[in-house]
């Protein structure tokens, strides 16, 4: 089907809308970016899908996606009302320090040592995706997604055990004091020189 999308478009766009907003009790936005969601993947996932089998996989796809937005509309608006009852939420007591940061930082950087599909898994979960949304987003399996977040966990648990041992290995050692002298009146040269 790759290079029939525009013609695909004229043809079936209003139909697709129609049917979704049918099947979906979502406001008019929310189906329209559902349905634009759906031709954005039928655009990316062209030469999988069959002209026949088009219309179908448009709506279901649609469909899904707006369900989607649906709850996150819900849960976002729920926490709306949330603050709107209780008030604003208080700003931690203490901002993190130089120690904190450079931490942070430190964390950050270790992202980098990840392969891109699990640095994008991780970002996705930290985003407050469940793994069905994960999968749904990049065109995966729920099983890749468990696969890819296991792995970016190991992965991320060994840059973390490399990375302490690194701090060990550099920690400073501890000072230790030579002999000292001791005059013939019981005092080292050394506590001598401190009463001064």
């Amino acid at each position: 089907m790759v290079g029939d999308e525009a013609q695909l478009y004229e043809q079936l766009a209003t139909r697709v809308e129609r049917i979704v907003r049918s099947q979906v009790d979502a406001p008019r936005e929310v189906v329209e970016d559902a349905c634009h969601h759906a031709w954005a993947k039928l655009i990316n996932h062209s030469e999988r899908i069959n002209r026949e089998t088009a219309l179908s996989w448009l709506i279901t796809t649609a469909v899904r996606q707006a369900w989607k937005l649906e709850r996150r509309d819900r849960r976002e608006a729920s926490l709306e009302a949330a603050v709107e009852e209780r008030g604003e939420l208080p700003l931690p007591s203490r901002l993190p320090g130089p120690a904190d940061r450079a931490e942070m930082r430190e964390r950050l950087a270790e992202l980098e040592r990840l392969s891109e599909r699990q640095r994008q898994m991780v970002w996705l979960r930290a985003a407050g995706l469940s793994y069905v949304e994960m999968a749904a987003y990049t065109g995966g399996t729920v099983r890749s997604v468990e696969r890819q977040l296991g792995r970016a966990t190991a992965r991320m648990r060994e840059i973390h055990e490399e990375r302490e041992r690194c701090h060990q290995e550099l920690a400073p050692l501890p000072l230790v004091r030579g002999p000292s002298r001791i005059e013939p009146g019981g005092r080292s040269i050394d506590e001598r020189g401190l009463e001064r």
